[in-house]
């Protein structure tokens, strides 16, 4: 799976607030470079680049309209 159409599926069923964020912060938190979400290594500047694109989208609009911008990249 593509990395967008992860991140996209990861913002429907919940995982993204539930689990990546979080597990992103325990690895900055610890010092970490790199972490483990759902079978997949993430870099810590990558999950970082992650975050605030997703959130960018969401400043103003809704999940399904963050979806729907990030599919655009699939």
């Amino acid at each position: 799976m593509g990395h967008i159409k992860t991140i996209s599926q990861m913002i429907r069923d919940g995982s993204f607030d539930n689990e990546f964020v979080p597990a992103y912060e325990r690895a900055l938190n610890e010092g970490k470079q790199t972490y483990i979400h759902r079978g997949s290594k993430y870099s810590i500047e990558y999950a970082n680049n992650v975050i605030e694109l997703v959130s960018s989208f969401r400043s103003n609009k809704t999940d399904e309209d963050a979806i729907k911008l990030i599919k655009r990249f699939e």
